[in-house]
């Protein structure tokens, strides 16, 4: 016992004890307190001071007496007729009266509770949303997912699959509304939501299956446990995550002999292995949307890695060592995780590996999947490469950090204006445009509103719209190219 702090109220005595259960509180009567009763934990080592507030107590006058001094939810008095509103679980408005919730939060499973973590102010340990454990529903929660529709129905709808009940749950973030949406579907690591369809993807690594399902049966076309992916009994599909815009999902593949991560099209298409070598028990996995590149951790060797979708250029974002990595999740510059062997949530730069901290440390239970609930975490539309092809010709590639990278695919080059062309082509490269059938016109006669290549190339709304002129060239208001020589020459 590490007792810092006592107070009593009524026939209780309470105190603050910061060795036990990292740092709680504890109530027991005052003439007899060996049968103390625990009634918060997993305040923190720091944990000081115990206070009892109570009405009885209060003597004098306080404005916050009177229609709770007009605020929403919290009265603080200040003293002196001076008062300040103040926000359970959720953010003080604009008007400093009224409370309104978090645009997001990052939310993580400990088995048995669910509970969440500040974005955009790490050192306010209070939780963004009230956490919730409830025994007769919740005994081993593994995966996550989530329906972003804070904007237009005031609360997000939660998904969760419960290993040790074998069912997948629907609980809104308020949680409320809690019902079970499937049953008997084994061990589920794996699931992932998609908004479009109002679908749900899961693995199931005790059928070796991925399977699809929408919410709303009354919906046209919806899915009824479709199984899309069938693999092999020695194959274990883990974890699961979904691109949208380029009908793709990808999982992690537990399979002993031959570990992997995964892709296939959203309907079960085109099965293919993207990363096979120097791989060994791959749990994480999660996209960064706004770059379009992948995330996946390998819990034997400690290693966070990033690569493109078809899983080539590879990059070890993070090298601690062999540890326990659980669950991943990346918002804004960072990654997020849960580890398995230090009980903790932590977090690094998602580019550099840097700047790693722990947001949460001994939690009571191994911490499990983990998500950022907000609405563009998996917005796929915030790509730059959805807009007109990222003003490329031909293969709109991101950076790390969002950027356009145009390419050219088999022999062609890429030219200033980040057109392709052959490298053997017969047009001249700095004055003349290439057609798409090979034909040669004038570079400036390329989206000047008229065509005069005869596949229409020229006029390509895709290249017009956001094409830069090529070395030699001005650009006009009207989207046209201009000789430099042509530039101010009285015409």
């Amino acid at each position: 016992m590490d007792m810092f702090s006592v107070a009593v109220f009524g026939v209780y005595i309470f105190w603050s004890d910061r060795a036990h259960a990292n740092g709680s509180i504890k109530r027991g009567y005052k003439n007899n307190a060996v049968d103390a009763v625990t009634m918060r934990t997993h305040l923190g080592v720091n944990l000081k001071g115990v206070k009892v507030f109570n009405r009885a107590r209060e003597i004098g006058t306080n404005i916050c007496t009177k229609n709770n001094g007009g605020c929403q939810q919290l009265c603080l008095y200040r003293g002196k007729g001076q008062k300040t509103c103040g926000c359970s679980y959720s953010v003080l408005a604009e008007d400093s009266v009224s409370c309104r919730d978090y645009d997001g939060y990052l939310l993580y499973s400990e088995r048995t509770i669910l509970k969440s973590i500040h974005l955009t102010d790490e050192t306010n340990l209070n939780p963004p949303i009230k956490p919730y454990e409830k025994p007769e529903y919740f005994k081993n929660v593994i995966a996550l997912a989530f329906d972003y529709r804070r904007n237009t129905r005031g609360t997000n709808r939660i998904f969760t699959s419960d290993v040790h009940f074998g069912n997948i749950q629907l609980i809104n973030d308020d949680w409320t509304g809690r019902r079970v949406i499937i049953e008997n579907v084994g061990s589920v690591e794996g699931l992932a939501y998609h908004k479009a369809w109002d679908a749900l993807y899961w693995t199931s690594s005790t059928t070796s299956t991925i399977t699809r399902h929408t919410i709303d049966q009354s919906r046209f076309g919806a899915f009824d446990r479709e199984i899309i992916v069938a693999m092999s009994p020695d194959d274990h599909p883990h974890v699961l995550a979904l691109d949208e815009c380029h009908n793709l999902m990808f999982w992690t593949n537990w399979n002993e002999q031959q570990p992997s991560i995964m892709k296939a099209t959203l309907n079960g298409g085109n099965v293919q292995v993207i990363v096979s070598t120097d791989i060994f028990t791959p749990n994480g996995l999660t996209i960064d949307h706004r770059a379009e590149k992948l995330y996946f951790s390998d819990g034997s060797v400690g290693r966070i890695e990033r690569c493109e979708y078809d899983g080539t250029h590879r990059y070890a974002v993070l090298k601690s060592g062999p540890g326990t990595f659980f669950g991943l999740a990346i918002y804004g510059d960072y990654i997020f995780w849960t580890d398995w062997m230090q009980r903790s949530i932590m977090r690094c730069d998602k580019y550099t590996g840097g700047e790693i901290k722990v947001l949460r440390s001994d939690t009571a239970h191994q911490p499990m999947g983990i998500m950022v609930v907000a609405n563009d975490t998996n917005n796929c539309e915030l790509s730059s490469c959805k807009i007109m092809n990222g003003g490329c010709h031909d293969l709109c590639l991101l950076t790390a950090d969002g950027q356009v990278n145009c390419s050219c695919r088999g022999e062609r080059m890429l030219l200033d204006d980040n057109r392709c062309v052959a490298k053997n082509s017969s047009c001249n490269i700095h004055t003349e445009f290439e057609c798409g059938n090979g034909d040669c016109i004038g570079y400036h006669l390329a989206c000047d509103g008229i065509v005069h290549c005869k596949d229409k190339s020229d006029e390509k709304q895709s290249y017009c719209a956001n094409r830069s002129c090529r070395k030699g060239f001005k650009h006009c208001y009207n989207g046209r190219c201009v000789s430099n020589a042509k530039w101010c020459d009285g015409v």
